[in-house]
């Protein structure tokens, strides 16, 4: 969001954040949810270049699921829906391969912190 507002094509992020520098993802979320086109061009964008860092862990690893977790996934759906039709483009083969489900985190942005206090207290527990 923040290349695209300094490069003048994201012009609600520079009006919601202020200053095309200080443009985030939630900046892109609250213009998507307006129903803002160059929103909707970034989306597209960051959900082509995930897809493809993610085609190659499914050519690699061949998951039945991929949980998208963290503060990205308070976009919810049109992220979720982005990711998964554009790694269908990105993995070589897919047509052949069993296709792989993409959900959101059921804790969504909150995933890591609460995972990281379970390990903690698991550390705790066992010395």
């Amino acid at each position: 969001g923040a290349d695209a507002a300094r490069s003048g094509n994201f012009d609600a992020g520079v009006e919601l954040a202020g200053a095309a520098r200080a443009v985030t993802g939630v900046h892109v979320a609250a213009a998507l949810a307006d129903g803002d086109r160059q929103a909707a061009n970034i989306l597209d964008l960051f959900c082509a270049n995930v897809a493809v860092g993610l085609a190659n862990l499914v050519m690699v690893l061949d998951p039945a699921r991929i949980v998208i977790a963290g503060g990205v996934c308070e976009i919810g759906e049109p992220l979720r829906a982005g990711i998964d039709a554009a790694l269908i483009d990105a993995t070589l083969g897919a047509a052949h391969r069993p296709k792989v489900e993409v959900v959101l985190a059921v804790l969504g942005s909150r995933a890591g912190a609460i995972g990281a206090s379970l390990l903690a207290a698991e550390i705790d527990a066992t010395g």
